[in-house]
């Protein structure tokens, strides 16, 4: 096992140990190790993820079962959490095998007992053999998939949309989604599931679309494609109804 595989293990390890210090966002509790500085500092100010918060308290359904993609702590999987119905599942997906046990406790802290709550260590991504190269940040936010060759990446488990939906079992969804531009290749490659999505908040992240000759007015395109129209949209994070759905609603 290679220096850096221990390093992970161990960091893993730490995060299933460590009781921590909890700090309060929007009402809601979570427990934090003592080397995310950065997050504590954003939780502090109010600013921790602003654009997804909002949105998230002003959509979401409380009753339809949640895919999140790209949990990181678990801060914004405890808001999504608050916010859900008893008994309404909610399954949070992370590549960052250090953070994955915060996803479970902190999404977990607001539901009552018995609320069924997951969390999942892998990375979205397509055609690697079930295992992705994935790059974690020093600072544990804005770590994403390699882009080839860079120092420093891990091997971690990879897994798709149809993949979670299948374990969860679920019909219809809400899907909450930040995936460090990988939203890109998830809507090329699965855009027929999200016929069962029934709202999806979504960061975009237009660089890295950018790098990979595509653009925000294309993936907003690709959404449309797939069902799915804008609604709203605070900064970078978009609202995105199934239209299909809505007109069976009314």
């Amino acid at each position: 096992m290679s220096k850096l595989s221990r390093r992970w293990r161990r960091l893993r390890q730490a995060a299933k140990e460590w009781a921590g210090a909890t700090y309060e966002l929007d009402g809601v509790r979570f427990t934090l190790p003592p080397w995310a500085d950065d997050v504590k500092r954003n939780i502090l100010k109010g600013h921790y993820e602003g654009p997804e918060r909002r949105l998230v308290a002003k959509w979401l359904d409380a009753g339809t079962p949640v895919v999140e993609l790209g949990g990181a702590f678990g801060i914004v999987s405890g808001i999504v959490g608050a916010r859900l119905a008893a008994g309404t599942p909610h399954v949070v997906v992370e590549a960052n095998p250090a953070l994955v046990e915060f996803c479970r406790l902190n999404a977990a802290a607001a539901r009552p007992a018995g609320s069924p709550v997951s969390a999942i260590g892998a990375a979205i991504a397509y055609g690697g053999n079930g295992h992705a190269e994935f790059w974690p940040s020093d600072a544990f936010l804005g770590s994403r998939l390699a882009r080839g060759g860079e120092p420093g990446t891990i091997r971690v488990p990879a897994t798709s949309l149809a993949n979670v939906l299948a374990r969860a079992g679920f019909g219809e969804y809400t899907l909450v989604c930040d995936i460090e531009g990988t939203e890109l290749e998830l809507v090329r490659n699965e855009a027929a599931l999200l016929a069962r999505c029934r709202l999806a908040i979504v960061e975009l992240h237009p660089d890295v679309f950018a790098d990979r000759g595509s653009s925000e007015d294309d993936f907003i395109g690709l959404l449309a494609g797939a069902g799915l129209d804008v609604v709203d949209r605070d900064a970078n994070v978009i609202v995105a109804r199934n239209r299909a759905l809505i007109v069976q609603e009314t």
